[in-house]
Parts: structure tokens; C-alpha cells; sequence
């Protein structure tokens, strides 16, 4: 092999090396987080500021600029073994010593893990090095510190404190790496947990965003709990920010999966008065809303609105849910026209179309659950229907349709 093929291959390697090393620093065994009462969002007073910070010797240090140096090979290779001992402190102290030159890498490999073993203490003082060696953390190094907080830590501790005031005073620009930094809060799970995090944020200078709220409120409505998803959308305010129609649309789903159908009817009007333009996927929330209530007549309304909508990439899902409402009101006059509509428009049925269609009708309707069970049985990928899948399909809801023997449940016309 030739001198410079290998001076190529040597290269490669290393490369890939650093690559993997930037991937598994940071990730960390997740443990569940034990629900605590947290400090609320809206207090001004910061976790920073509830213990006396006493330590000898501790001093505001000048970081140095990073210059955007690249990793050596060797770097790389003396990284990747910090990751390899990552479970056992000791040994990753001693093998970081031993090290020749550092990176932001480096000490990320070091600082999560002693954080994750109960090492903040420890962990500040790598810190603390890291901003005189390198310089300031990156919007990743700070995630990682503050999501492995919340994960072992539910409640503040003075270690906590001094490790985040280090951040606070490093010169750390939280709103330079806010989405960065918002990226953490799904991982997160719990409610308490993102608020956790949140006040955490807050304790080294950070304010939240728009999208941070609107995942909470997400969460807070995936969990069910909508007296909280109500409070992160009042408390918006404070933080001197107005929701926008994601904020609106999560808030409209839980109400709707809670059937508090009045109170959804009563937010979109707020939405639209304070001129908010609904999307295409908060039509397909009250679509679904207005099935559940048997308003056939407001199904069809909305899915007018949202076809009439200025961007409207895809409205498969708008032809799903408005299936789907129409199923739960036996309105199969209203299946069969939107299933034709959604393919004369262009749309090829997916798997969620059959799914809308056959899901409300598994529980009275054998050929239903018969046919969803052999040719559209849920999970996995969802997938474009094939020719002769989507003319089943069709054959099946026209089947529904009701004749002369049919029961009085049934409309006689479309609407």
C-alpha cells in the first residue's frame, strides 16, 4: 500500500472516530424523574440564589476563545477511551489527566458522566478548568448539563447551585443556543421534569421561548393534565410573548380529547379574534371535535375552511379526519364523497385513510374489523394504499351505503 494512501486511510479513521465520539458523549442512561414540587415559572427568585455560595478560592476566570481548532487523530482516539470508561468515575478522572491535549469533547465525556454519578462538585471544577483551557461551553454541553440535572437531581442541592452560577457568570449567552438548548425538553417525559428544566434555564441567565411553551404544552396535554397546559398558555404573557397557532392547536386538542367541546368552540373563536390564522391541522382538531359531537354540518364546514386554506401542502389528513367524523356519525354518504374527493384531488389513500374508515366500525361491524385485520392491520410504516387497495377500499364504503331495506339511522342524502 502506498505511503499516501495510507496517510488517507489514517485520516478517515480518525475522522469517523471523532464522529462517534461526539455521538455517544452524550448519551446518558435516562432514569425515570420522581414528580416534585418544583419552584413555579414565574417566580423571579433564581435556584442560584437560595445557597450561600461559599467556596474558597473560587474566582471569576476569563475563558479563552476556542478558535474552532480541529480534534488530532490521537485526540480523537483519547476521547473515544473516555467514553469507554464512562460508568466508572475514578478511572475517567484519571485517564482525562493522563491526556496530553483537551477539547470541548473532552470534557464533555467528563463532566456528564460525574454529574450523572453524583459528582457535581467534581464536576463544577472541570468546569471551571474547561473555560480557562478552552473556553466558553457550546448551546449541546449546557443541554446535556442541565437535562442530566434533572434526570438524577429532582431536587436543587448547593453543588447544583455552584455549578450553575459558573455557567451564569462564564459569559454563556442562553439566547444564542435556545434551540439547542429546547431540543432536551422531549426527552425530558414528565411535566415536572420540563419545568425543572425550565427553572433551571432561568438559573444561568436563560429565558424561555415560544417553542419551549409550546412543547409544555404539549406534554401537559399528552399527559392529560390540562389544568397545567392552560398555565403555560396564560403564562406566556408574562414572558411578554402572544401564542401562536401551534399553542392554540395543542390547547384545542386537549380539550377535545377531554370532550370539552364548548370550550374548544370558544377558543377558536379567541384565535381568530385576535388575528391568528388557523392551520390546516387545527381544522382537522375541530374536524375531529365535530364528529365526535354529530355535527355532521360543522365536519363539513371546517373541511372547507382548511381546503381553502392559502398553504396546504398535503390535506390527506384533513380527508382522514373528516372520514373518520363522518364514520362516527354514520354519515357514510359523507365517507364515500370525501374518500372520492381526496383521490380526484390527487391524494393517494394511505393506510391512515383506512384506518379512519374502518376503525369506528370495528365494534359493530364484522366485515369491517375482518377487513382491517387482513389487509390494513395497525402499526408499522404508514404507506401510500396500492391501486387495487384503494378500489377495495372504495368498494367497501360504497357497500355502506344505505338501500331501501336500510336502517332509519342512516341519511337518506348527503347532507
Amino acid at each position: 500500500m502506498s505511503a499516501g494512501l495510507q496517510h488517507v486511510l489514517s485520516l478517515r479513521c480518525a475522522a469517523t472516530a471523532a464522529f462517534r465520539c461526539a455521538l455517544a458523549s452524550p448519551v446518558i442512561v435516562r432514569r425515570a424523574v420522581r414528580s416534585t414540587a418544583t419552584r413555579p415559572l414565574d417566580s423571579d427568585h433564581h435556584a442560584v440564589e437560595d445557597f450561600a455560595m461559599v467556596r474558597p478560592g473560587l474566582r471569576k476566570v476569563e475563558p479563552r476563545s476556542r478558535g474552532g481548532k480541529r480534534s488530532s487523530p490521537d485526540l480523537a482516539r483519547a476521547n473515544m477511551a473516555l467514553v469507554e470508561v464512562s460508568s466508572e468515575p475514578e478511572v475517567l478522572q484519571k485517564r482525562f489527566e493522563q491526556m496530553a491535549e483537551h477539547d470541548l469533547i473532552s470534557f464533555n465525556s467528563v463532566i456528564i458522566p460525574l454529574i450523572r454519578a453524583g459528582l457535581v462538585a467534581r464536576a463544577a471544577d472541570y468546569f471551571e478548568r474547561m473555560l480557562a483551557e478552552i473556553g466558553l461551553p457550546d448551546g449541546i454541553m449546557v443541554a446535556h448539563i442541565l437535562g442530566r440535572l434533572v434526570d438524577h437531581f429532582p431536587v436543587p442541592s448547593p453543588d447544583e447551585a455552584l455549578l450553575l452560577t459558573l455557567i451564569r457568570d462564564s459569559g454563556f449567552r442562553c439566547e444564542d443556543h435556545l434551540i439547542r438548548i429546547s431540543y432536551e425538553l422531549p426527552r425530558l417525559g414528565s411535566v415536572a421534569a420540563m419545568e425543572r428544566y425550565v427553572n433551571l434555564l432561568q438559573s444561568i441567565g436563560g429565558r424561555p421561548d415560544l417553542g419551549m411553551f409550546n412543547i409544555m404544552i404539549d406534554a401537559a396535554v399528552k399527559a392529560k393534565d390540562l389544568q397545567r397546559a392552560q398555565y403555560y398558555f396564560d403564562l406566556m404573557a408574562k414572558f411578554g410573548m402572544q401564542p401562536n397557532a401551534i399553542s392554540y392547536t395543542s390547547l384545542l386538542d386537549g380539550l377535545v380529547h377531554t370532550d370539552r367541546l364548548a370550550e374548544a368552540h370558544r377558543l377558536l373563536a379567541t384565535m381568530r379574534s385576535r388575528g391568528i390564522q388557523p392551520t390546516a391541522y387545527t381544522m382537522s382538531v375541530m374536524i375531529r371535535a365535530s364528529g365526535i359531537a354529530g355535527r355532521v354540518d360543522l365536519v363539513d364546514q371546517f373541511v372547507k375552511e382548511a381546503l381553502a386554506l392559502p398553504v396546504l401542502e398535503d390535506a390527506r389528513y384533513i380527508f382522514n379526519a373528516a372520514i373518520k367524523a363522518c364514520c362516527r356519525c354514520r354519515d357514510y354518504f359523507g365517507v364515500c364523497s370525501y374518500l372520492s374527493e381526496m383521490i380526484g384531488r390527487g391524494f393517494t389513500p394511505t393506510d391512515r385513510t383506512a384506518w379512519a374508515l374502518l376503525g369506528p366500525l370495528r365494534n359493530y361491524n364484522d366485515a369491517a374489523r375482518a377487513l382491517q385485520d387482513s389487509r390494513f392491520p395497525a402499526g408499522g410504516d404508514v404507506r401510500m394504499l396500492r391501486p387495487d387497495e384503494v378500489a377495495l377500499l372504495l368498494d367497501f364504503a360504497h357497500g355502506l351505503l344505505p338501500t331501501k331495506a336500510a336502517s332509519s339511522d342512516v341519511p337518506d342524502k348527503r347532507r
